[in-house]
């Protein structure tokens, strides 16, 4: 009696193992399918083009946006607490506002967001460059005793330009 020619292919190669990867890892399972498995050529083809027409289809009712087009939600942000030593803040003390302003500057055409209320130095890094004259939102002010600064956390409020948000000082904004 001659051995079942399907126990003596490699676990890759046997119809089983095809058919769950086709399922749970289509594109291994695609490549295994055209490579050993002895199906009807119409068979692959239409097993093929059902994955094409699924991605197809996952693609188009669900399009990727590029990074630079994607546009941050305006919902305020949840503030930071006064000391959180975890994350590296120095203390501060807060109070919720909500103030309308213009970004200035003085010898230069924008400025600069930061994603935490302190310096360089102390872990603060750079998040938005915003063009001077765009219309901004404070909500929430921030004094760092550390540095001796108040920071306001803003977020711009401009058709002009893509939607920011970050920390900046009272230098650079003009209360509307």
């Amino acid at each position: 009696m001659e051995p079942n020619i399907e126990t003596k292919k490699k676990w890759f190669q046997k119809t089983g193992w095809i058919i769950l990867l086709l399922i749970f890892f289509f594109p291994v399972g695609l490549f295994l399918m055209w490579k050993y498995v002895n199906w009807n050529s119409k068979i692959k083809w239409g097993i093929t083009a059902l994955f094409v027409l699924i991605i197809f289809v996952s693609n188009v009712t669900n399009p990727q946006i590029p990074n630079a087009t994607k546009s941050i939600p305006t919902a305020t942000p949840t503030p930071l607490p006064n000391t959180d030593t975890k994350q590296g803040y120095p203390s501060l003390t807060e109070e919720t506002i909500d103030r309308n302003f213009v970004f200035s500057c003085e010898g230069g055409d924008e400025v600069v967001l930061w994603d935490k209320p302190t310096d360089i130095g102390n872990g603060a890094r750079f998040n938005y460059r915003v063009p001077c004259g765009t219309l901004g939102w404070a909500f929430n002010k921030y004094y760092n005793e550390e540095l001796g600064l108040t920071f306001y956390a803003v977020n711009t409020n401009d058709k002009r330009v893509k939607n920011s948000y970050g920390w900046i000082i009272e230098d650079f904004l003009t209360w509307r």
